[in-house]
């Protein structure tokens, strides 16, 4: 078996932010390491490597079938998100370009907004513009960490659209009231069966103590 490769910082912390089981889709593949990484380690079940130009997508192409993951990883030639479909990933990695091209590819897929899906963005210039963008348009950046690569710090985002997360919290915020309440009730019917239960134990030793009374 042909050894795994190892990812360099920047990218080994992106691959950092993709969960187990995620359907994967990496923008600007270039030679594929990430996806392929994630797929051999088992993280993805599915992965899109999608690239602009035919040359480094036929790079990625040799890369899957010398670390055998065909199976795993599909190669796509795509501007941006522009040849996707909403429901095919839930996991969006676009890595290693500007902040202000991140920007314009979220800008030109609308259909983010109503997925859910998780943005994991590494902008190697113009990380403000990025930020900007994501202010602007309702984007929430969920974390953030830090990585040294090649000597030059970068920032990797974990972002998501904002009305997707306060759709879930105001579901929560609605449950919540309803589950005290039933906790409440619960509470108060579990206490007076305690208080039944120690009524009767009560009431039978005194009538225990009655009789051997009587008896004597």
């Amino acid at each position: 078996m042909r050894p795994l490769f190892q990812l360099d910082p920047r990218l080994s912390l992106c691959a950092s932010f993709v969960p187990a089981g995620a359907k994967l889709a990496d923008i600007g593949t270039d030679h594929g390491y990430l996806p392929i990484w994630l797929a051999k380690t088992g993280r993805v079940i599915h992965a899109v490597a999608a690239d602009l130009r035919p040359g480094p997508l036929e790079r990625a192409k040799e890369n899957v079938r010398k670390y055998q993951v065909e199976d795993i990883v599909e190669l796509r030639l795509s501007d941006g998100l522009q040849a996707f479909l909403p429901e095919e990933a839930d996991f969006i990695v676009i890595a290693g370009m500007g902040g202000e091209v991140i920007a314009s590819i979220l800008g030109a897929a609308p259909w983010l907004k109503e997925t859910g899906a998780r943005l994991v963005l590494q902008p190697m210039t113009r990380a403000e513009e990025l930020r900007r963008f994501l202010a602007e348009h309702g984007f929430e950046i969920l974390e953030e960490r830090p990585v040294l690569s090649l000597g030059r710090p970068y920032s990797v985002l974990l972002t998501a659209y904002l009305l997707v997360i306060q759709h879930y919290c105001d579901w929560t915020q609605m449950a919540y009231p309803w589950a005290v309440k039933l906790g409440l009730v619960l509470g108060v019917v579990a206490g007076a069966a305690v208080l039944y239960i120690g009524t009767l134990a009560v009431c039978g030793y005194r009538l225990s103590d009655l009789k051997a009374s009587e008896v004597d």
